[in-house]
């Protein structure tokens, strides 16, 4: 499962902090992501359910508070297993 933020392109779906979260294809909140955990789980077989991974792909300039908030939804959820997902910085 996929879980992105970043920017919002238009207000239509921009939150306080004018970034927007998509979890995998669907623009969301993070009051959402406790359903889109237990809808994904459903998908799945219950060996793959129970070891499930999300990965969260950020913009750089996200607030650390919105990730956190993330974070805690997933734990909230019983995602335990969160893998993040940034660009490389050019070094040169």
């Amino acid at each position: 499962a996929y879980i992105h933020i970043g920017r919002a392109t238009s207000q239509q779906h921009a939150g306080a902090t004018g970034m927007v979260i998509q979890l995998n294809d669907r623009y969301a909140s993070v009051a959402d992501i406790d359903k889109f955990v237990s809808d994904e789980r459903a998908r799945m077989k219950p060996e793959d359910a129970s070891n499930m991974r999300v990965v969260i792909k950020a913009d750089r300039d996200t607030p650390m508070g919105l990730i956190n908030d993330v974070k805690q939804a997933l734990r909230n959820a019983g995602v335990l297993d969160i893998i993040y997902s940034a660009d490389q910085e050019d070094l040169r």
